[in-house]
């Protein structure tokens, strides 16, 4: 699928949870899910109702909304269409375990679940939208932290994920996936790793700013329920 068919289907899924409901959980947690599951193929507006439906629970009335809401929008430019805030696309990106610009090629979002331990999914969430703000905030530092993570050493860190750092450094930190037989301390390990780094390219006290604003992203997605990112820290 292209990048301009992608960012209209975005723009019509987004539009269509908007007339839904003014609910913004609501709204975060269905494009989160569609983006994981659905974003690689043409919106086919009963498919996606339907899997809405039995994903968010819907009732009759919202169903109605929503159907509606996708074929309205599905007959619009992208243009005409609200953009997607960038908040809630770093979100659904960061849902995505196989990188931040890939589309999960899984049935369902359950089968992320059953593969990757809790803390394994946080923790490549956390790194990859802490890293993404980074380059918003600062694009000289993101760029200097690639090459800090591709050759300084990290303490207390596994082999393997250390390796999987390193080529996540390499491919210009995209592409991350916390190895599953990583452990709870490891990933603490690799996240206040991440945290001195970043510290010494922007300082303390904007990189206390970072973590905070991640946490509050990585905190809103399902599987942190199960393993909260504030154990990171």
């Amino acid at each position: 699928m292209s990048s301009d068919m992608l960012e209209h289907n975005q723009r019509i899924v987004f539009s269509a949870l908007k007339k839904m409901t003014n609910d913004r959980g609501l709204i975060v947690d269905g494009f989160t899910y569609w983006f994981a599951t659905l974003s690689d193929k043409p919106i086919d507006v009963n498919d996606c109702t339907g899997k809405f439906v039995e994903y968010l629970g819907l009732d009759g009335a919202q169903k109605k909304s929503l159907m509606v809401g996708l074929h309205v929008a599905a007959n619009e430019t992208v243009g005409s269409l609200p953009a997607v805030p960038e908040a809630l696309l770093i979100r659904a990106r960061s849902s995505v375990p196989d990188g931040a610009n890939q589309v999960l090629k899984a049935s369902s979002s359950n089968e992320v679940k059953k593969t990757d331990p809790p803390h394994c999914e946080v923790t490549t969430a956390y790194l990859k939208t802490m890293t993404q703000l980074l380059f918003k905030h600062d694009i000289e530092s993101f760029s200097d932290l690639k090459g800090i993570l591709s050759k300084e050493p990290l303490e207390d860190v596994s082999a393997p994920l250390e390796e999987a750092v390193r080529q996540w450094a390499d491919n210009g930190l995209a592409n991350l996936r916390i190895p599953i037989d990583s452990t709870e301390e490891d990933c603490k390990s690799i996240a206040h790793n991440l945290y001195l780094y970043i510290s010494e390219l922007v300082g303390p006290v904007e990189a206390d700013e970072l973590v905070d604003a991640t946490i509050q992203i990585v905190k809103k997605m399902d599987f942190s329920s199960r393993f909260s990112p504030s154990l990171l820290l």
